[in-house]
């Protein structure tokens, strides 16, 4: 366990970028390298198989890079689609056609392999821990988001090019919290959403307790609402109200409180009171901060312009590369070959800004074959989830919390790259995770098991 959560601190301390050569990467990936070790000794085969579906799904990325690395002869690989004009490099500098594999870029392509080392670890170190243990993963992943949202709020009050930007390459001037991109940070604090009412909604022998949880989630949420305008990203205002939609759908009163308990005018009002003076607090703040970071929501964006005026030069670009892909991590490089005219700037696209599509031009069919097995896999994770019972354990309450994310993560994709992100990509695979432990015991079962649990807490409280 503290392996586990040492591994996501520094993850979310060095992994806020999805940039190749970020410098914490060099500390970041070796260390990935060490707790994968560390889970793979002493590992299980009954550990192996609770997590067999996510580690197959994980597994699937990794080994379509290893297929587009190996060499191909020069027969085969001039006959891919898309290769003609690389194809006359050879003949132009007065050699022979080499061998070449199916990756265009094939040192992206390495480190996007190498990249894999914090999912795989991730879903490897967790499969060590017992259920008390995953459950107790959600409160760390609420302190390193609210950690991520008071950096962001004090980058955005403090000066534009100060000291508390992590990354040389970031949207100044805007609260990026623990990562390089706004809409990186929104897509965190909206998963924050879910998480809070999944935590309020787990239940406690102790009443008082019970109480100060609900309190200091309640707190925290309303402490959030403002932060994700801080950020000035358009797409985290509807992850937002997405992430409270699912906090409001998930939370489930506390079984074992009798309503009344709650009803006390006394305790209303304390609560009223404090969530006010936390969110005017919260307001205020916003309103002193560096005014761009708000106006930008008002203001015309001339990126978002950009980025649907590249949806249709890249479904052209997967037209050409299709089946086989141009190779995982190469758009950068792929997309400057066959940029429009139109298009041409001073800057450089450096992502399609919509995964789905990017990673469908990078892995051709099988990339295709991966997205439909994993959405049909959520679909049906999601139905098996579904109940009308009243009361149900914490194992499925954080399965539902799992596919909460999941979604907010998948939609984000649609107009971002959040999964290329080490610690977005961390939290996703802990959804995938929570979802799947949940799919195995009944919810009778789990009920049973939750009431054990009570139980021994309260013998040793």
């Amino acid at each position: 366990m503290w392996v586990a959560v040492f591994f996501l601190m520094a993850v979310f301390l060095m992994g806020g970028g999805a940039r190749a050569d970020i410098q914490s990467l060099i500390i970041l990936r070796p260390l990935a390298a060490i707790c994968m070790g560390i889970a793979v000794w002493g590992l299980r085969r009954e550990q192996i198989a609770a997590v067999r579906a996510p580690l197959l799904l994980a597994a699937m990325v990794p080994l379509i890079m290893i297929l587009q690395l190996v060499p191909l002869p020069p027969a085969i690989w001039t006959e891919l689609p898309g290769r003609e004009l690389y194809a006359l490099a050879a003949p132009l500098a007065g050699i022979e056609q080499p061998w070449r594999p199916i990756s265009l870029v094939p040192f992206r392509t390495w480190n996007s392999l190498f990249a894999w080392l914090i999912p795989i670890t991730t879903i490897l170190l967790i499969a060590r821990l017992g259920r008390e243990q995953r459950l107790a993963l959600l409160p760390v992943l609420i302190g390193l988001g609210l950690m991520s949202g008071v950096l962001g709020l004090a980058q955005a009050i403090g000066p534009r090019d100060g000291p508390l930007y992590l990354y040389e390459i970031t949207n100044n001037g805007s609260a990026v919290g623990l990562f390089a991109n706004r809409n990186h940070q929104a897509a965190l604090l909206a998963c924050l959403f879910p998480m809070l009412a999944v935590y309020a909604s787990i239940d406690h022998p102790s009443a008082e307790r019970m109480r100060l949880k609900f309190a200091l989630c309640a707190s925290v949420a309303l402490f959030i609402l403002p932060l994700l305008l801080v950020t000035g990203s358009r797409a985290g205002l509807v992850l937002g109200v997405i992430g409270l939609l699912a906090g409001a759908l998930l939370y489930r009163h506390p079984r074992r409180h009798q309503p009344k308990a709650w009803a006390s005018r006394q305790f209303r009002l304390q609560y009223v009171i404090g969530g006010a003076a936390v969110l005017g607090l919260g307001g205020v703040t916003a309103l002193l901060s560096r005014a761009e970071a708000i106006d930008r929501l008002l203001m015309k964006d001339e990126t978002e312009e950009l980025r649907l005026q590249l949806l249709q030069p890249i479904w052209e670009i997967i037209g050409t590369y299709f089946p086989f892909g141009a190779g995982l991590g190469t758009f950068p490089d792929v997309y400057k070959v066959h940029e429009p005219f139109e298009l041409l700037s001073v800057a450089y696209v450096n992502h399609a800004h919509n995964d789905l599509l990017e990673f469908v031009l990078e892995g051709g069919l099988a990339a295709v074959v991966v997205l439909l097995i994993g959405i049909v896999a959520w679909v049906i994770g999601v139905t098996r989830l579904r109940s009308g019972e009243a009361e149900v354990g914490r194992s499925i309450l954080l399965g539902r919390l799992g596919a909460a994310i999941i979604l907010i993560l998948g939609i984000a994709s649609i107009v971002d790259y959040p999964l290329r992100v080490p610690s977005l990509s961390a939290v996703f695979i802990i959804a995938m995770i929570w979802m799947a432990f949940a799919a195995r015991p009944s919810i009778s079962r789990e009920v049973r098991d939750d009431a054990a649990g009570h139980i021994s807490r309260a013998i040793h409280d």
